[in-house]
């Protein structure tokens, strides 16, 4: 069964893929979500969140310091209960907004601050990151090399949900490199 996960502050929250078909099938311009599955409490407030086997990985948001992502790993026992243990961590630079990893294992990090590039703190980039999964430190560590590497954007359209706390709105066809152009600067 596929899982989603939202941040809310220092919890994360748990619930189906289900409930967005279904969401998304009743043609509402958005849902409610009424209950969610499992709510577990987190090391720091949650700003950005992304998934690589079978390790949740969040981090917070801070415009001036370097902070943590922490990686919490996902087991099901065989009840069926989920639980979330956390287990690694990895520096982040300032202004980290969102983080992404591909299948051949870099992650990818987006840092922004500000909306026009006129103001002072500017910033609009993505890092790309090699992290040394394999090899953690005893205490948890998860060490990342920056690497220099051209991103290539797609034309296909892509599905996208919108989840804001508990609304969900979709939107059935975005070109997504017009999107990532806009967000990016």
């Amino acid at each position: 069964m596929a899982r989603m996960w939202l941040t809310q502050g220092k919890k994360v929250v748990r619930f189906s893929y289900e409930m967005i078909s279904k969401a998304v099938a009743s043609g509402s311009a958005y849902t409610e979500l009424a209950a969610f599955d499992e709510t577990y409490s987190i090391a720091t407030k949650g700003s950005y969140m992304a998934y690589r086997d079978h390790v949740l990985w969040i981090g917070a948001y801070n415009s001036k310091l370097a902070t943590r992502m922490y990686g919490y790993v996902v087991q099901t026992n065989t009840t069926g209960a989920v639980s979330l243990t956390r287990k690694y961590y990895m520096a982040m630079p300032n202004r980290t907004r969102a983080v992404s990893f591909d299948a051949d294992g870099y992650m990818y990090v987006v840092r922004s601050s500000q909306s026009n590039n006129k103001q002072s703190g500017y910033l609009s980039q993505i890092r790309t990151y090699k992290p040394a999964f394999s090899t953690p430190a005893a205490s948890g560590g998860v060490a990342k090399k920056r690497i220099r590497r051209r991103l290539q954007f797609h034309q296909e359209p892509v599905e996208v949900w919108y989840m804001d706390n508990i609304y969900i709105q979709y939107f059935p066809v975005v070109n997504i490199r017009n999107a990532l152009i806009r967000s990016i600067g």
